[in-house]
């Protein structure tokens, strides 16, 4: 997870510069960019990331409750990882995240200990 976010937030800098002799189609896309292309086909997986119900969780994956599962595990780590990412990009760039990047967080922390 940690490596796609930080691939995605460089392609959004919006400091690089680009030389006048680079033409378009060889310049980096942005996320947003990206995000417009595979919308139409990412439908599914937003499904699934979206909170239904009012509870984004099923009543056999409790995350709040006492003892150490490997659901309650893994969902910590996306979570603390995600958390972290937006920190130090944040402190190490001085700029605040593009929507385009928040936008993709649901899908990063959902997938990003899927292992099928």
């Amino acid at each position: 997870m940690a490596i796609s976010l930080v691939t995605a937030s460089w392609f959004d800098l919006p400091t690089i510069y680009y030389s006048p002799d680079i033409p378009d189609s060889l310049r980096a896309p942005t996320v947003a960019d990206c995000i417009g292309l595979y919308n139409q086909h990412m439908g599914a997986c937003w499904e699934e990331t979206r909170i239904n119900s009012g509870t984004s969780c099923s009543e056999t994956t409790e995350l709040n409750g006492t003892g150490e599962s490997e659901v309650k595990r893994a969902a910590r780590l996306a979570l603390k990882g995600a958390l972290s990412f937006t920190l130090h990009v944040a402190g190490q760039s001085l700029t605040s995240l593009p929507p385009s990047i928040l936008q993709l967080l649901p899908i990063f922390c959902h997938y990003s200990n899927d292992v099928g």
